[in-house]
């Protein structure tokens, strides 16, 4: 056993590269989903947007929030790795010519069963979880956030918020920036997690609380990219046309003509909208399209920031994926669409885990 030991530190040692960055939108866009591993995401989550959520909740019920996605990150970290380094004591020898790390696991964390073949959810497993495992103390170490976050491995918070999501549309409705964000993450990570297809579902239910927290937009923020992606991939055609409209309302707008006041209808473009900015940021010059729409101003600035980095996001990552592939390709070139490419091969490499 203690060669099994040493053979699971060297592993464990080996998952530096690419885990935690406080550069978090280049992060990010070095990790598109079906290129990276859901541990990564843990990591970076953890290690500095909770903690950050933290420190600067402003109520003691954001605080609570924060609290019990720490408490689930943790447990699911804590047992997927566990369950990665059983299968490094099962499987050894037949790696012998690589190295792998704990990176190299599957995305997902439905790999868990029973005995009767079901699935058992890992923050459930968890709870009979007694210290944390190595690896997991040593990387929390290293990022310098032991202290903070080792008292919430022995916490028992429970999520006292029962009350079903609402439906969309989400925009239309919302009275702020937060309660538009978190009513659309939550949303979405209750149907991924409901669909069997998705890898990241279990992810996104850890983060339930903390994106419909104040203190916890940066955790919705980061994670809407692959929130988007995932129900793209692999929700009903419903969810998709969902996902589209929300888009079409937050970036529709009407802007009041300096001179005779009349409105001028239309969909902001990435070409226009610097020059609209100042405009856009005015609460006198700039009104929702819709009339039913109550976000203006600076809180509707913030919905058109966010959908436009989702957008770059996407871009970059189809972009970089279409590069990859005709570096590797053999023979003729090959005529790639970037759109095809991004959701496409996605759906297949996070199906395929």
């Amino acid at each position: 056993s203690s060669n099994a030991t040493s053979t699971s530190t060297s592993h464990t040692s080996a998952c530096t590269e690419n885990d935690i960055s406080h550069d978090h939108f280049t992060w990010r866009l070095n990790q598109p989903p079906w290129r990276s591993k859901m541990m990564r995401y843990m990591l970076q989550l953890v290690t500095n947007h909770l903690v950050t959520a933290l420190k600067s909740s402003p109520t003691s019920q954001d605080m609570h929030k924060i609290s019990f996605t720490i408490q689930e990150i943790l447990i699911l970290l804590d047992v997927t790795g566990k369950n990665y380094l059983n299968n490094i004591s099962s499987d050894s020898g037949s790696h012998a010519g690589g190295k792998r790390t704990l990176n190299d696991n599957s995305n997902s964390s439905r790999n868990f069963e029973s005995s009767e073949g079901q699935h058992q959810h890992p923050v459930a497993i968890g709870r009979t979880k007694s210290e944390m495992t190595p690896w997991l103390t040593e990387k929390l170490e290293s990022a310098g956030v032991l202290e903070i976050l080792e008292p919430f491995w022995s916490t028992n918070y429970k999520q006292t918020d029962v009350k079903s999501s609402r439906k969309p549309p989400f925009f239309r409705k919302a009275k702020s920036y937060c309660a538009w964000l978190g009513s659309l993450c939550r949303f979405i990570g209750e149907r991924s997690y409901t669909n069997q297809c998705s890898r990241w579902s279990d992810l996104f239910h850890a983060c339930r609380a903390a994106c419909r927290s104040i203190a916890g937009v940066t955790v919705a923020e980061f994670l809407l990219p692959l929130l988007l992606l995932d129900m793209i991939c692999f929700g009903e055609e419903s969810d998709k046309e969902m996902i589209y409209q929300e888009m079409i309302d937050v970036l529709s707008f009407q802007l009041k003509s300096r001179n005779d006041g009349t409105k001028r209808t239309g969909t902001i473009t990435a070409s226009s909208l610097s020059s609209q900015v100042p405009m856009i940021t005015s609460e006198r010059n700039f009104f929702p399209s819709n009339p039913s729409a109550l976000l203006y101003g600076d809180e509707r600035h913030k919905a058109v920031n966010i959908i436009f980095s989702v957008l770059d996001t996407f871009q970059i990552w189809a972009e970089r994926e279409v590069e990859e592939r005709h570096s590797t390709a053999r023979g003729g070139s090959r005529n790639l669409s970037p759109k095809t490419t991004l959701f496409n091969k996605a759906q297949e490499r996070m199906a395929a885990g």
